[in-house]
């Protein structure tokens, strides 16, 4: 029954991709003027704030036509490094020429270049270019690592470097990584799950001095400072068993927060966000400058540097917690 059923789904399927293809072909087949991009790659920088992309009318050009335009996410992202958008183009008579403006978000932190697509479609009265109905654009991010702060000195090179010092660049790479999207939330949220444990220290010490001194203490005087007063021995085994049942609930409490903290991943995304950075950015090299850095370094960056510089992060947020724990002992 599970096969007589799903064989004419899958005919459904394969009529339907038979149809958007035979439509994708009409649009381009069909007569009429061609309307297109002017260059199949587009490139701007991130300090220019806005990017006109032209689009060529070519034919008889007579009557009006129209398209519709759109912009895809690639490596940039909508929102973050440029504003999405989407309209109709309309060419009056005897028009060949349309321009349409991109604009860019302001960034505050080191990125790589990116890349995004703007689609034309839906031609009315006119058709698509067969290749340039599409267009990419490259936002170019011209920016130092960790931050543009030092470009002075970074620009020398190791003396540079060694001039501007680690920890001044460590700091920017904290900064740049806590402004960065998706990791900032993240680390704030793993800060406060790890002093979760923290807390159960405090209750740990003082349940402690509590038994000690309330409920095993043979001091009389001290009953009041029970908290249950019904029960055996004067509700002290009531008080020992609450305060064994809070202790328990702490801990599955402890364990759950600590959970959360793996799922949440600062570390994954720190790694990510490095790993595919740098490969942008080696995306980008000259020809030359790929082989004077070599496949062989570039590989070795990828795979063990990146994971060095998320562990130093992770420290950060170790350093964090070791710091409330201390607070909590001198408190």
């Amino acid at each position: 029954l599970l096969c007589v059923r799903a064989e004419p789904l899958h005919e459904v399927n394969v009529q339907s991709d038979h149809e958007r293809r035979e439509r994708q072909r009409l649009e381009i087949s069909s007569p009429g003027d061609v309307v297109q991009f002017t260059a199949p790659i587009f490139f701007v920088d991130f300090s220019e704030g806005s990017l006109t992309l032209e689009i060529m009318r070519i034919g008889s050009m007579r009557g009006s036509c129209k398209v519709h335009y759109h912009t895809e996410d690639k490596s940039a992202e909508a929102g973050t490094q440029y504003q999405a958008m989407s309209g109709d183009i309309i060419f009056a008579d005897g028009e060949d020429m349309k321009s349409i403006q991109l604009q860019l978000l302001p960034v505050n932190h080191w990125t790589t270049t990116v890349e995004l697509k703007v689609r034309l479609s839906i031609p009315c009265d006119c058709r698509l270019g067969a290749y340039l109905h599409t267009c990419r654009v490259k936002i170019i991010g011209k920016d130092y690592f960790p931050s543009s702060r030092y470009a002075e000195q970074l620009k020398r090179g190791m003396p540079g470097i060694e001039e501007v010092g680690p920890w001044a660049l460590f700091y920017e790479y904290l900064c740049l990584i806590l402004r960065t999207r998706g990791i900032t939330g993240r680390t704030f949220t793993t800060i406060l799950l790890q002093q979760v444990s923290n807390f159960q220290l405090i209750f740990f010490l003082w349940s402690n001095i509590y038994l000690v001194d309330v409920i095993f203490s043979p001091n009389k005087d001290h009953e009041s400072r029970l908290i249950l007063h019904e029960g055996p021995a004067d509700g002290r085994i009531h008080t020992a068993m609450l305060i064994g049942v809070i202790y328990f609930v702490q801990m599955l409490v402890v364990q759950l927060c600590e959970t959360t903290a793996i799922k949440i991943d600062v570390h994954g995304k720190v790694t990510r966000f490095m790993k595919v950075n740098l490969f942008n950015k080696y995306l980008n090299y000259k020809e030359t400058s790929r082989m004077a850095l070599g496949d062989a370094r570039m590989q070795d960056a990828i795979a063990q540097e990146t994971e060095k510089v998320s562990n130093s992060y992770m420290g950060v947020l170790s350093m964090v917690r070791l710091i409330g724990k201390a607070f909590v002992v001198t408190a």
